[in-house]
Protein backbone atom coordinates (compact mmCIF):
# COMPACT_ATOMS: atom_id res chain seq x y z
CA UNK A 1 0.00 0.00 0.00
CA UNK A 2 1.70 3.56 -1.06
CA UNK A 3 2.13 6.22 1.92
CA UNK A 4 0.84 9.95 1.48
CA UNK A 5 4.68 10.09 -0.19
CA UNK A 6 3.10 8.02 -3.29
CA UNK A 7 5.70 5.76 -2.27
CA UNK A 8 4.90 1.89 -2.08
CA UNK A 9 7.93 -0.18 -0.93
CA UNK A 10 8.39 -2.81 2.10
CA UNK A 11 10.93 -1.35 4.52
CA UNK A 12 10.34 2.29 3.61
CA UNK A 13 9.32 4.44 7.18
CA UNK A 14 7.17 7.77 7.03
CA UNK A 15 7.56 10.48 8.88
CA UNK A 16 5.49 13.17 10.04
CA UNK A 17 6.29 16.86 9.35
CA UNK A 18 7.02 16.99 12.88
CA UNK A 19 9.79 14.84 12.81
CA UNK A 20 11.42 15.86 9.84
CA UNK A 21 11.48 19.69 11.23
CA UNK A 22 12.92 18.54 14.52
CA UNK A 23 16.93 19.02 15.47
CA UNK A 24 18.69 16.14 15.72
CA UNK A 25 21.59 16.35 18.07
CA UNK A 26 24.55 13.68 17.68
CA UNK A 27 27.91 13.42 16.21
CA UNK A 28 29.27 12.05 12.77
CA UNK A 29 31.10 8.78 12.91
CA UNK A 30 34.91 9.21 12.50
CA UNK A 31 36.45 9.16 9.32
CA UNK A 32 32.95 11.11 7.68
CA UNK A 33 33.88 12.72 4.66
CA UNK A 34 32.86 16.37 4.33
CA UNK A 35 34.65 19.00 1.61
CA UNK A 36 33.07 20.02 -1.91
CA UNK A 37 33.49 19.98 -5.31
CA UNK A 38 34.39 21.07 -8.72
CA UNK A 39 34.84 20.22 -12.19
CA UNK A 40 37.49 20.57 -14.23
CA UNK A 41 35.69 22.17 -16.80
CA UNK A 42 34.47 24.34 -15.26
CA UNK A 43 37.39 25.63 -13.36
CA UNK A 44 40.96 24.90 -14.79
CA UNK A 45 41.09 28.09 -17.62
CA UNK A 46 44.03 27.57 -19.77
CA UNK A 47 42.11 25.88 -22.20
CA UNK A 48 44.90 25.34 -24.67
CA UNK A 49 48.11 25.91 -22.41
CA UNK A 50 50.74 23.46 -22.10
CA UNK A 51 49.94 21.23 -25.19
CA UNK A 52 45.95 20.48 -23.79
CA UNK A 53 43.93 19.31 -26.52
CA UNK A 54 40.27 20.67 -27.27
CA UNK A 55 37.45 19.15 -25.87
CA UNK A 56 33.34 19.35 -27.05
CA UNK A 57 32.99 21.95 -24.67
CA UNK A 58 35.75 23.90 -25.74
CA UNK A 59 34.68 23.95 -28.93
CA UNK A 60 31.06 24.55 -28.82
CA UNK A 61 31.57 27.64 -26.89
CA UNK A 62 33.76 29.01 -28.88
CA UNK A 63 31.64 27.75 -32.12
CA UNK A 64 27.85 28.25 -30.22
CA UNK A 65 28.51 31.78 -28.16
CA UNK A 66 24.83 32.20 -28.54
CA UNK A 67 24.23 28.49 -27.06
CA UNK A 68 25.62 30.22 -23.75
CA UNK A 69 23.46 32.32 -21.68
CA UNK A 70 26.36 34.82 -21.33
CA UNK A 71 28.18 34.06 -24.34
CA UNK A 72 30.89 33.08 -22.06
CA UNK A 73 33.70 30.44 -22.18
CA UNK A 74 35.35 28.82 -19.61
CA UNK A 75 38.91 30.04 -21.61
CA UNK A 76 40.37 31.35 -18.12
CA UNK A 77 37.23 30.13 -15.51
CA UNK A 78 39.20 30.33 -11.90
CA UNK A 79 42.83 29.95 -13.44
CA UNK A 80 42.80 26.75 -11.24
CA UNK A 81 45.34 25.45 -13.28
CA UNK A 82 47.76 27.57 -12.10
CA UNK A 83 45.98 28.64 -8.67
CA UNK A 84 45.57 25.02 -7.33
CA UNK A 85 47.64 25.85 -4.28
CA UNK A 86 44.94 28.46 -3.24
CA UNK A 87 42.35 26.22 -4.00
CA UNK A 88 43.95 23.73 -1.24
CA UNK A 89 44.81 26.43 1.18
CA UNK A 90 40.65 27.39 0.58
CA UNK A 91 39.76 24.00 1.71
CA UNK A 92 41.89 23.79 4.55
CA UNK A 93 41.04 26.83 5.71
CA UNK A 94 37.33 25.59 6.01
CA UNK A 95 38.42 22.37 7.88
CA UNK A 96 37.65 19.86 4.79
CA UNK A 97 38.72 16.71 4.99
CA UNK A 98 37.81 15.79 1.54
CA UNK A 99 37.82 17.05 -2.18
CA UNK A 100 36.32 15.93 -4.93
CA UNK A 101 37.31 17.00 -8.73
CA UNK A 102 37.33 15.60 -12.16
CA UNK A 103 40.28 15.14 -14.10
CA UNK A 104 40.32 17.21 -17.86
CA UNK A 105 40.36 13.97 -20.27
CA UNK A 106 42.07 16.37 -23.42
CA UNK A 107 44.94 17.84 -20.52
CA UNK A 108 45.91 14.10 -19.88
CA UNK A 109 45.54 12.97 -23.53
CA UNK A 110 45.34 15.85 -26.25
CA UNK A 111 43.95 13.18 -28.71
CA UNK A 112 42.10 11.36 -26.50
CA UNK A 113 44.06 8.53 -27.15
CA UNK A 114 46.69 6.67 -24.16
CA UNK A 115 49.31 7.25 -27.68
CA UNK A 116 49.64 10.99 -26.86
CA UNK A 117 50.21 11.18 -23.25
CA UNK A 118 50.85 15.33 -22.35
CA UNK A 119 53.65 14.62 -19.55
CA UNK A 120 52.63 18.29 -18.23
CA UNK A 121 48.87 17.26 -17.69
CA UNK A 122 49.55 14.25 -15.65
CA UNK A 123 52.71 16.77 -13.56
CA UNK A 124 49.50 18.89 -12.44
CA UNK A 125 47.19 16.25 -11.54
CA UNK A 126 50.16 15.12 -9.63
CA UNK A 127 50.72 18.40 -7.99
CA UNK A 128 47.53 18.63 -7.00
CA UNK A 129 47.30 15.57 -5.41
CA UNK A 130 50.15 15.23 -3.63
CA UNK A 131 49.12 19.04 -2.41
CA UNK A 132 45.87 17.71 -0.84
CA UNK A 133 47.43 14.91 0.62
CA UNK A 134 50.08 16.95 2.32
CA UNK A 135 47.61 19.19 4.03
CA UNK A 136 45.21 16.31 4.97
CA UNK A 137 42.83 16.50 2.26
CA UNK A 138 41.69 13.23 0.38
CA UNK A 139 41.04 13.33 -3.19
CA UNK A 140 38.05 12.00 -4.68
CA UNK A 141 38.85 11.55 -8.19
CA UNK A 142 35.83 11.69 -11.48
CA UNK A 143 37.38 10.46 -14.38
CA UNK A 144 35.14 11.47 -16.78
CA UNK A 145 33.26 14.71 -16.57
CA UNK A 146 31.55 15.29 -19.94
CA UNK A 147 34.27 16.77 -21.56
CA UNK A 148 35.01 14.30 -24.33
CA UNK A 149 37.93 15.68 -26.12
CA UNK A 150 37.22 16.84 -29.45
CA UNK A 151 39.50 14.50 -31.40
CA UNK A 152 37.35 11.33 -30.30
CA UNK A 153 34.26 12.58 -31.53
CA UNK A 154 35.86 13.27 -34.67
CA UNK A 155 37.13 9.99 -34.67
CA UNK A 156 33.73 7.91 -33.39
CA UNK A 157 31.09 10.07 -35.34
CA UNK A 158 28.12 10.50 -32.33
CA UNK A 159 29.93 10.20 -29.47
CA UNK A 160 28.17 8.05 -26.54
CA UNK A 161 25.85 6.58 -28.80
CA UNK A 162 28.59 5.01 -30.49
CA UNK A 163 29.89 2.14 -28.47
CA UNK A 164 33.42 2.25 -30.02
CA UNK A 165 34.39 5.12 -27.74
CA UNK A 166 33.94 2.70 -24.42
CA UNK A 167 37.86 0.80 -25.09
CA UNK A 168 39.28 3.99 -25.68
CA UNK A 169 37.11 5.08 -22.36
CA UNK A 170 38.98 1.58 -21.02
CA UNK A 171 42.13 2.71 -21.91
CA UNK A 172 41.98 6.29 -19.96
CA UNK A 173 41.18 4.85 -17.13
CA UNK A 174 43.52 2.08 -17.04
CA UNK A 175 45.87 5.28 -17.73
CA UNK A 176 44.61 7.10 -14.77
CA UNK A 177 44.82 4.12 -12.08
CA UNK A 178 48.10 3.44 -13.11
CA UNK A 179 49.38 7.47 -13.02
CA UNK A 180 47.31 8.51 -9.87
CA UNK A 181 45.81 4.69 -8.22
CA UNK A 182 48.86 4.72 -5.60
CA UNK A 183 47.54 8.05 -3.61
CA UNK A 184 43.80 8.26 -4.79
CA UNK A 185 41.32 5.89 -3.06
CA UNK A 186 38.22 6.90 -4.01
CA UNK A 187 37.19 6.76 -8.27
CA UNK A 188 33.95 8.31 -9.91
CA UNK A 189 33.92 6.41 -13.40
CA UNK A 190 31.25 9.10 -14.98
CA UNK A 191 29.88 11.96 -13.67
CA UNK A 192 25.76 11.77 -13.92
CA UNK A 193 25.29 9.60 -17.15
CA UNK A 194 21.88 10.19 -17.42
CA UNK A 195 22.86 13.85 -17.14
CA UNK A 196 24.60 13.89 -19.91
CA UNK A 197 23.16 11.23 -22.02
CA UNK A 198 19.73 13.44 -21.92
CA UNK A 199 21.04 16.84 -22.39
CA UNK A 200 23.86 15.98 -25.28
CA UNK A 201 22.05 13.34 -27.07
CA UNK A 202 18.56 14.09 -26.09
CA UNK A 203 17.66 17.35 -26.45
CA UNK A 204 21.33 18.75 -27.38
CA UNK A 205 21.70 21.49 -25.25
CA UNK A 206 24.93 20.29 -24.22
CA UNK A 207 27.38 19.50 -27.15
CA UNK A 208 27.91 17.52 -28.92
CA UNK A 209 24.35 18.81 -29.79
CA UNK A 210 22.88 15.71 -31.30
CA UNK A 211 18.79 16.26 -30.39
CA UNK A 212 17.68 12.25 -30.84
CA UNK A 213 15.13 12.66 -28.22
CA UNK A 214 14.68 9.50 -25.61
CA UNK A 215 16.11 6.99 -27.91
CA UNK A 216 19.40 8.80 -27.97
CA UNK A 217 19.61 9.14 -24.75
CA UNK A 218 18.35 5.83 -23.79
CA UNK A 219 21.45 4.50 -26.56
CA UNK A 220 24.02 6.68 -25.06
CA UNK A 221 23.31 6.02 -21.45
CA UNK A 222 23.61 2.48 -21.96
CA UNK A 223 27.41 2.95 -23.69
CA UNK A 224 27.87 5.33 -20.47
CA UNK A 225 26.84 2.57 -18.03
CA UNK A 226 28.43 -0.35 -20.16
CA UNK A 227 31.84 1.92 -19.86
CA UNK A 228 31.73 2.05 -16.56
CA UNK A 229 30.67 -1.35 -15.91
CA UNK A 230 33.92 -2.63 -17.85
CA UNK A 231 36.21 -0.07 -16.04
CA UNK A 232 34.73 -1.39 -12.50
CA UNK A 233 35.69 -4.73 -13.47
CA UNK A 234 38.90 -3.30 -14.95
CA UNK A 235 39.69 -1.41 -11.61
CA UNK A 236 38.72 -4.79 -9.29
CA UNK A 237 40.84 -7.50 -11.56
CA UNK A 238 44.08 -5.33 -12.12
CA UNK A 239 44.23 -2.75 -9.62
CA UNK A 240 41.83 -3.21 -6.48
CA UNK A 241 44.13 -5.34 -4.59
CA UNK A 242 47.96 -2.96 -4.89
CA UNK A 243 45.70 0.30 -4.59
CA UNK A 244 43.08 -0.71 -1.84
CA UNK A 245 40.70 1.89 -3.47
CA UNK A 246 37.13 1.96 -4.55
CA UNK A 247 35.28 2.64 -7.61
CA UNK A 248 31.72 4.44 -7.97
CA UNK A 249 29.43 6.47 -9.95
CA UNK A 250 27.59 8.91 -9.75
CA UNK A 251 23.58 10.22 -10.48
CA UNK A 252 21.83 12.84 -9.76
CA UNK A 253 18.13 14.04 -8.09
CA UNK A 254 16.85 16.54 -9.27
CA UNK A 255 13.07 17.53 -7.70
CA UNK A 256 12.61 20.03 -10.96
CA UNK A 257 12.55 16.88 -12.91
CA UNK A 258 8.96 15.56 -14.00
CA UNK A 259 10.13 11.90 -13.59
CA UNK A 260 9.54 10.70 -9.96
CA UNK A 261 12.32 9.62 -7.51
CA UNK A 262 12.28 5.79 -8.06
CA UNK A 263 12.03 6.93 -12.30
CA UNK A 264 15.38 8.88 -11.53
CA UNK A 265 17.37 6.57 -9.87
CA UNK A 266 15.98 3.33 -12.41
CA UNK A 267 17.89 5.31 -15.02
CA UNK A 268 21.62 4.57 -13.28
CA UNK A 269 20.45 2.39 -10.40
CA UNK A 270 18.53 -0.27 -12.17
CA UNK A 271 20.98 -1.50 -15.14
CA UNK A 272 24.05 -1.72 -13.13
CA UNK A 273 22.09 -4.12 -10.52
CA UNK A 274 20.24 -6.32 -13.04
CA UNK A 275 21.94 -5.42 -16.36
CA UNK A 276 19.18 -4.03 -18.84
CA UNK A 277 16.75 -0.76 -18.41
CA UNK A 278 13.46 -1.04 -15.90
CA UNK A 279 10.10 -1.85 -16.69
CA UNK A 280 9.74 2.30 -15.30
CA UNK A 281 12.50 3.86 -17.43
CA UNK A 282 11.27 2.04 -20.50
CA UNK A 283 7.47 3.48 -19.85
CA UNK A 284 9.29 6.67 -18.95
CA UNK A 285 10.49 6.55 -22.68
CA UNK A 286 7.23 4.20 -23.77
CA UNK A 287 7.70 5.78 -27.57
CA UNK A 288 11.33 5.72 -28.12
CA UNK A 289 12.04 2.41 -29.53
CA UNK A 290 14.91 1.41 -28.42
CA UNK A 291 17.97 0.45 -31.13
CA UNK A 292 19.40 -2.13 -28.64
CA UNK A 293 18.77 -5.32 -26.82
CA UNK A 294 17.13 -5.04 -23.46
CA UNK A 295 19.14 -8.12 -22.50
CA UNK A 296 22.31 -6.87 -22.72
CA UNK A 297 22.40 -3.27 -22.04
CA UNK A 298 25.40 -3.46 -19.20
CA UNK A 299 26.14 -6.37 -18.00
CA UNK A 300 24.35 -10.31 -16.76
CA UNK A 301 26.29 -10.17 -13.93
CA UNK A 302 23.62 -10.22 -10.53
CA UNK A 303 26.59 -8.63 -8.35
CA UNK A 304 26.42 -4.64 -7.59
CA UNK A 305 28.10 -2.76 -10.48
CA UNK A 306 30.09 -0.24 -8.29
CA UNK A 307 31.36 0.22 -4.78
CA UNK A 308 29.89 3.70 -3.83
CA UNK A 309 27.25 6.68 -5.21
CA UNK A 310 27.70 9.84 -4.96
CA UNK A 311 24.41 11.25 -5.18
CA UNK A 312 23.54 14.87 -6.57
CA UNK A 313 20.66 16.55 -5.03
CA UNK A 314 19.55 19.50 -6.77
CA UNK A 315 15.99 21.36 -4.87
CA UNK A 316 13.30 23.13 -6.60
CA UNK A 317 14.54 25.92 -8.19
CA UNK A 318 11.88 28.14 -6.74
CA UNK A 319 12.37 26.83 -3.51
CA UNK A 320 15.01 29.47 -2.87
CA UNK A 321 16.85 28.63 0.57
CA UNK A 322 14.02 26.38 2.21
CA UNK A 323 15.71 22.88 2.76
CA UNK A 324 13.48 20.00 1.13
CA UNK A 325 14.17 17.61 4.38
CA UNK A 326 11.73 15.52 2.98
CA UNK A 327 13.02 14.69 -0.43
CA UNK A 328 16.52 14.39 1.07
CA UNK A 329 15.33 11.71 3.64
CA UNK A 330 13.25 9.88 1.11
CA UNK A 331 15.88 9.35 -1.03
CA UNK A 332 17.95 8.29 1.39
CA UNK A 333 15.54 5.59 2.28
CA UNK A 334 14.94 4.34 -1.29
CA UNK A 335 18.71 4.18 -1.71
CA UNK A 336 18.62 1.89 0.90
CA UNK A 337 15.41 -0.31 1.21
CA UNK A 338 15.84 -0.41 -3.08
CA UNK A 339 19.16 -0.78 -3.99
CA UNK A 340 21.02 -2.88 -0.96
CA UNK A 341 21.95 0.71 1.72
CA UNK A 342 25.03 1.55 -0.84
CA UNK A 343 27.63 3.66 0.70
CA UNK A 344 26.84 7.68 -0.41
CA UNK A 345 28.55 10.38 -0.52
CA UNK A 346 26.05 13.21 -0.45
CA UNK A 347 26.54 15.97 -2.48
CA UNK A 348 24.27 19.05 -2.29
CA UNK A 349 25.18 22.49 -4.63
CA UNK A 350 21.82 24.41 -3.01
CA UNK A 351 20.12 26.88 -4.59
CA UNK A 352 22.07 29.14 -7.09
CA UNK A 353 22.72 32.32 -6.73
CA UNK A 354 22.78 35.08 -9.57
CA UNK A 355 25.33 37.71 -10.47
CA UNK A 356 26.44 39.35 -8.76
CA UNK A 357 26.57 36.90 -6.29
CA UNK A 358 26.42 38.28 -2.47
CA UNK A 359 29.35 37.68 0.22
CA UNK A 360 27.02 36.81 2.62
CA UNK A 361 24.87 34.16 1.28
CA UNK A 362 23.62 33.08 5.16
CA UNK A 363 19.77 31.96 3.87
CA UNK A 364 21.93 29.04 2.10
CA UNK A 365 24.29 28.56 4.79
CA UNK A 366 20.94 27.63 6.87
CA UNK A 367 19.86 25.31 4.00
CA UNK A 368 23.24 23.61 4.27
CA UNK A 369 23.44 23.16 7.89
CA UNK A 370 19.33 21.85 7.46
CA UNK A 371 20.33 19.03 4.65
CA UNK A 372 23.62 18.01 6.87
CA UNK A 373 21.38 17.45 10.18
CA UNK A 374 18.98 15.56 7.54
CA UNK A 375 21.98 13.49 6.55
CA UNK A 376 22.43 12.74 10.00
CA UNK A 377 19.03 11.86 10.96
CA UNK A 378 19.09 9.42 7.62
CA UNK A 379 22.19 7.65 9.81
CA UNK A 380 21.22 7.64 13.21
CA UNK A 381 17.26 6.79 12.55
CA UNK A 382 17.15 5.27 9.26
CA UNK A 383 20.56 3.22 9.19
CA UNK A 384 21.27 4.77 5.96
CA UNK A 385 24.92 4.32 4.47
CA UNK A 386 26.06 8.17 4.02
CA UNK A 387 29.39 8.42 4.57
CA UNK A 388 30.32 12.08 3.16
CA UNK A 389 28.50 15.11 2.71
CA UNK A 390 29.77 18.24 -0.11
CA UNK A 391 27.72 21.15 -0.02
CA UNK A 392 27.70 23.73 -2.78
CA UNK A 393 31.03 24.25 -5.05
CA UNK A 394 34.12 24.99 -3.99
CA UNK A 395 34.15 28.72 -5.71
CA UNK A 396 32.44 31.05 -8.27
CA UNK A 397 33.14 29.02 -11.76
CA UNK A 398 31.85 28.54 -15.49
CA UNK A 399 28.44 26.62 -15.39
CA UNK A 400 27.58 25.34 -18.38
CA UNK A 401 25.11 27.03 -20.13
CA UNK A 402 24.30 29.36 -17.76
CA UNK A 403 27.69 30.96 -18.29
CA UNK A 404 28.74 33.27 -15.59
CA UNK A 405 25.21 34.16 -14.63
CA UNK A 406 24.63 31.53 -11.80
CA UNK A 407 26.85 30.69 -9.27
CA UNK A 408 26.89 27.83 -6.29
CA UNK A 409 30.36 28.67 -4.95
CA UNK A 410 31.28 29.18 -1.21
CA UNK A 411 34.33 31.17 -2.39
CA UNK A 412 33.75 34.56 -4.14
CA UNK A 413 36.19 34.81 -7.39
CA UNK A 414 36.61 37.81 -9.20
CA UNK A 415 36.54 36.40 -12.05
CA UNK A 416 37.60 39.33 -13.92
CA UNK A 417 40.62 40.53 -12.45
CA UNK A 418 43.81 38.47 -13.45
CA UNK A 419 44.50 37.58 -9.98
CA UNK A 420 40.97 35.44 -9.58
CA UNK A 421 41.34 36.05 -5.80
CA UNK A 422 39.04 34.10 -3.60
CA UNK A 423 37.23 34.89 -0.66
CA UNK A 424 34.75 33.04 1.59
CA UNK A 425 31.44 33.41 1.72
CA UNK A 426 29.08 33.93 4.83
CA UNK A 427 28.26 29.72 4.48
CA UNK A 428 31.60 28.74 5.12
CA UNK A 429 33.01 31.73 7.29
CA UNK A 430 29.93 31.41 9.58
CA UNK A 431 28.61 27.32 9.74
CA UNK A 432 30.26 24.66 7.12
CA UNK A 433 33.84 25.60 9.05
CA UNK A 434 32.31 24.82 11.92
CA UNK A 435 30.34 22.01 11.33
CA UNK A 436 33.59 20.52 9.72
CA UNK A 437 35.65 20.74 12.54
CA UNK A 438 32.97 20.07 15.33
CA UNK A 439 31.37 16.82 13.17
CA UNK A 440 28.13 16.84 15.28
CA UNK A 441 25.15 19.09 16.16
CA UNK A 442 24.82 19.51 19.99
CA UNK A 443 22.34 21.48 21.59
CA UNK A 444 22.82 25.33 22.05
CA UNK A 445 23.79 24.95 25.66
CA UNK A 446 26.42 22.40 25.22
CA UNK A 447 28.40 24.27 22.39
Amino acid sequence: MKNKNNIDMPGFEETTNCERDQMHYGEFAPGFKFGTATVAHQIEGQWNDDKKGLSIWDDFSHSHPKCIADRSTADEACDSYRKFEDDVLMLKSMNANSYSFSLSWSRILPDGSVYSINQKGIDYYDDMINTLIENGIEPIVTIFHWDLPSALLEKHAGGWTNENLIPEFESYARLCFEKFGDRVQNWVSIAQPWVHSWKSYGNGVHPPSLCLGSNGALIANANLLKAHTNVFHLYNEEFKFTQNGKLGISMKFDEDDDATLEQQMDRVLHPLHHGNFSPVLLREVAESCVQCSENDIISSSPNRQYDFLTVYFSPKSMSKSQATSFSIQNLLQLLKVGYENPEVLLFCEGPPMHFPCPSMDTDRAQYFNVVANDILKAIDIFGCNVKGYFPGKLMDCWEWENGYTVSYGLHHVNLTHPSKKRSPRASVAFMLKQLFKQKKFQPAAEL
